[in-house]
């Protein structure tokens, strides 16, 4: 995704369960644990950039329920199918079906 929404749902005692966000996608610092989102509140959400990398920690207790939503940019994704930017594919070597290109 270009945006993602991600809100934390379930019950208020969770344990565990840090949002973990790591260098973006395509940097240096891809894949090194930048920081996290303590327990985030039920309720509340955090936005990122798609190629923000992240993680969610183990939930050591209770319920943790999270609804995201990825939001995307039909201009760019109709130049890569998803899969292909994910594996970083940059030849006319598709896999896909082509109604993803």
């Amino acid at each position: 995704s270009e945006v993602t929404l991600n809100c934390c749902l379930g019950e208020e005692d969770f344990e565990g369960g840090n949002v973990q966000f790591y260098g973006l996608r395509g940097t240096p610092n891809e894949g090194k644990l930048l920081g996290e989102v303590e327990r985030p509140d039920v309720g509340r959400a955090v936005i990122h950039a798609g190629r923000h990398l992240h993680a969610v920690s183990e939930v050591t207790a209770g319920n943790r329920y999270a609804l995201i939503v990825w939001t995307r940019s039909w201009g760019m994704r109709r130049l890569t199918c998803p899969c292909c930017h994910l594996n970083r594919r940059m030849d006319a070597s598709c896999i896909c079906d082509s109604r993803w290109n």
